[in-house]
C-alpha cells in the first residue's frame, strides 16, 4: 500500500513538473508512457512474445522525447529502429535469463525455447534490414549504427562468449 502511494505521488510529481517546465505539449507523451507501462505491468508481462513487445515499446517514445527536447522533428523510421533494436535486446535478455535459471523472475519465461527467442531476434533484425531497403534514406547513419549495434550486442550475446558474459554481469547481478 505504501509503495503504491509513493509510486502514485512520484508519477503525479512527474506530470506536474513536466507540465510546468516543458509545457502542456509534454503531457500526451507522459500519458503514453503511463499507459504503456501499466499495460505491460498489469497485462502483457506474463504473455508469450507480448512481454518482449511491450517491454520494448516504451523505448521509441523515450527516444522521440529526446529528439523533441533537442529541437528535432519526428522521424518515424528512427523510432522503428529503436523499437526493433529494443525487441532484440529484450529477447536476448530472456535468453540469458532462460539459460541461467532466472525463469522464476518472469512467469512468461518457461513458455520460451531458445529457438523461439532466436526467431524473435532474427525477425527484428530482418525488419531492420527491410526498413533500410524500403525507406532508402539519404541519411544512412541511423541504420548503420543500428545494424552494427544489433550485430555486436544481440548477435554477440549468441555467438561471442565475452559479450554474453558482459551482459550476464549487467543483467544477472
Amino acid at each position: 500500500m505504501a509503495a503504491g502511494l509513493f509510486a502514485a505521488s512520484l508519477i503525479a510529481a512527474g506530470f506536474v513538473t513536466g507540465w510546468v517546465w516543458l509545457g502542456v505539449e509534454i503531457v500526451p507523451a507522459y500519458v503514453l508512457f503511463l499507459v504503456l507501462n501499466l499495460s505491460y505491468s498489469l497485462c502483457f508481462r506474463n504473455l508469450f512474445a507480448l512481454d518482449v513487445i511491450f517491454n520494448s515499446v516504451t523505448h521509441p517514445p523515450r527516444f522521440w522525447l529526446g529528439m523533441w527536447l533537442a529541437g528535432g522533428g519526428l522521424a518515424w523510421d528512427w523510432l522503428a529502429l529503436v523499437f526493433l533494436f529494443a525487441v532484440g535486446l529484450a529477447a536476448s535478455r530472456r535468453s540469458v535469463d532462460l539459460n541461467d535459471g532466472e525463469w522464476k523472475s518472469r512467469r512468461s519465461l518457461p513458455k520460451y525455447s531458445r529457438s523461439d527467442l532466436l526467431v524473435i531476434k532474427s525477425a527484428a533484425f530482418a525488419l531492420i534490414l527491410m526498413l533500410w531497403i524500403v525507406i532508402q534514406p539519404t541519411f544512412h547513419t541511423p541504420y548503420i549504427v543500428t545494424v552494427s549495434a544489433y550485430v555486436v550486442c544481440v548477435g554477440g550475446i549468441e555467438a561471442v562468449p565475452a559479450i554474453r558474459a558482459f551482459f550476464e554481469r549487467i543483467w544477472l547481478r
